[in-house]
Formats: C-alpha cells, sequence, structure tokens
C-alpha cells in the first residue's frame, strides 16, 4: 500500500483522541460529541447532501424538506455519539457494558432461548444504532461458552484494522474476513460456533441479490440464507438501539432455514434474505436517525449489474 503520511497522523490524533476522552464522565464526553455532531452536520456539505438525498428518497412524499432536513441532523449528531461510545468501550469493564444495556422481559427471554440453542447462530445485525456494543455485548452474555466471531473488510490502513480487531477480542470476539472461505465459517457453525455479519449494505464486489428495501431494489449479501443453508443455523436479526444515554437490545424473531426436499433452495435463499431485509427497514423506521444514511443503498440497481456482466 502507498505511503501516505495523513493518515498516520489521523491515527495518532486518534490514539490521543482514545486517551483523553476517556479522562472525562461518560456525561461530559456524550454532551460534547452532541455538539460536534451538530457542527459536522453544518461543516460537511457533501455528506450532508448525501444524507438529504438518501432520505428524501426513501420517505419520499411521507416528509417535508424541514422535517427531512430535521432528520439529517439528528443522523450527523447520532453517528458521533456512536463514535464516542466506541471510543470510550476501549475502557469499558464487562460490568460497565452489562450496565449500559437494557432489555425488555421479551428481548431478555429471546436471550436466553439463544444460550440454549444447541447449533450454531448467525446474527444478523445492521449499521444501526452501536453495532461494536451489540457484538460485545452478545459475546459476554455467551461467556466463552460459544466461540463467537464477526464477518468484515479488512480496513485498508493496518494500525485501523488492527485497533478494531483488538477492540472485538477484549470482548472475546474475533474478526474473519469477506475472503475467508465458506468452508472454514460454516464449520464454526457446525461446531456451535455464533457468527455475525452487516448484511445492510450495497457492496457489488460480493455475491448477493436483489431484494426490496423502502420500496426499492436493493443489492444485498444472500450470506446469512446461504450459511443458514449449508450449517442448519437459526437466524437472528438483532439490534443496538439508543435510549437517552442507554442502549436497549432488540432481538426480532428467529429465521429457520426450510430444509424440506419440497423447497427450492435458491428460493427459500431469496426468501430469507428478503425477510432480513424487511426487518431491517422495520428498525430503521422505528429509529431512522440510527441508521448509517451517508452509505447510498440503492448504488446498485438491476440493470447496471446486468450491464456489468455482459
Amino acid at each position: 500500500m502507498k505511503f501516505k503520511a495523513y493518515r498516520y497522523v489521523f491515527y495518532y490524533l486518534l490514539r490521543c483522541g482514545m486517551f483523553v476522552i476517556n479522562l472525562f464522565p461518560r456525561k461530559v464526553v456524550l454532551y460534547l460529541a452532541r455538539l460536534i455532531g451538530r457542527t459536522l452536520f453544518g461543516l460537511l456539505k457533501r455528506e450532508r447532501t448525501k444524507v438529504v438525498n438518501n432520505l428524501s428518497s426513501a420517505y419520499k412524499d411521507q416528509l417535508g424538506s424541514q422535517e427531512i432536513e430535521a432528520l439529517a441532523r439528528d443522523v450527523f449528531i447520532n453517528f458521533a455519539l456512536t463514535l464516542a461510545d466506541l471510543l470510550l468501550l476501549w475502557k469499558m469493564s464487562i460490568a460497565n457494558v452489562k450496565q449500559l444495556v437494557e432489555l425488555s422481559p421479551e428481548d431478555e427471554a429471546r436471550i436466553q432461548k439463544i444460550l440454549s440453542h444447541p447449533g450454531g447462530i448467525v446474527f444478523s445485525a445492521s449499521h444501526l444504532g452501536n453495532w461494536e456494543l451489540l457484538s460485545a455485548y452478545m459475546a459476554i452474555r455467551f461467556d466463552h461458552s460459544r466461540k463467537t466471531q464477526v464477518i468484515g473488510k479488512r480496513l485498508y490502513f493496518e494500525p485501523y484494522n488492527k485497533l478494531i480487531v483488538r477492540l472485538r477480542e477484549r470482548f472475546y470476539t474475533a474478526t474473519v474476513y469477506r475472503d475467508t472461505s465458506f468452508k472454514t465459517i460454516v464449520k464454526t457453525l457446525k461446531d456451535g460456533g455464533a457468527i455475525g455479519i452487516l448484511p445492510d449494505q450495497d457492496i457489488d464486489s460480493i455475491p448477493g441479490i436483489f431484494v426490496d428495501f423502502f420500496g426499492r431494489p436493493a443489492y444485498t449479501t444472500d450470506a446469512p440464507a446461504r450459511l443458514a443453508c449449508l450449517s442448519k443455523a437459526v437466524i437472528v436479526p438483532f439490534y443496538m438501539i439508543r435510549h437517552g444515554d442507554k442502549y436497549r437490545m432488540m432481538i426480532d424473531d428467529f429465521i429457520y432455514f426450510d430444509q424440506s426436499k419440497n423447497r427450492n433452495k435458491d428460493e427459500e435463499i431469496r426468501d430469507i434474505t428478503q425477510k432480513i431485509s424487511w426487518s431491517v427497514e422495520k428498525f430503521v423506521k422505528r429509529y431512522p436517525a440510527q441508521w448509517g444514511w451517508t452509505h447510498n443503498r440503492w448504488k446498485t440497481q438491476p440493470a447496471v449489474m446486468k450491464e456489468a456482466h455482459v
């Protein structure tokens, strides 16, 4: 990789920020994060325009321009809050993480069902709320009883990559990369392990299909469904949503792959991928300010994909 000095400058500024931020109470850090979020909304015109356009496309005639603008501002604020908590997570103990997360009686019951599940588990998460806290909390609840991994992209700058990998390892979670053999991941699931995936972005460099998202075709990885097909693992859509200064872990209905011979596997994979997409949409609609609207979820369209393969 070509040497770029500014990457090292940003990296060491980040490390300094991680040290300084942990000198203050969390309430002070979150207060400052809200101010920073509002400031970035005003300064980053290009990113602001992207968020406004994506929100306008998703909500069409449902929200007026002023409502879209206010929601876009909240997206920036929530991003700053999530980043602040990510930096604070470096110094949090297991007890701190547990205190930060609240569960309804229903979701606690689903946690217990997950903990007692004898087979593999595919956790389908989203860039909604705080997904790193989500994996940390679930791994803590497993308490070494189950091998826990997340599938992610190797970051372009290795010091950044090592930083996020070490953070996950602090809470018993290993990182596997997108180019990892499917057989290796399937074996982990067959052995009773848990794999976390974020299937809510348009990544045309990996295999996927088009399913509905906010009423439009969205290119979506079908990896969770294929892993469930090959390993007989259960798929658990779950989310870590900010509520005030704490978080609530929310678990949607479990999804099981229909292994009957009467069911076409490709159709089942499509149906499951659609269910996952609708689950993400359902929670994004409940908490729109907490999703990653800077990402162009509808970048790839069927006609473009078809032309690319001609």
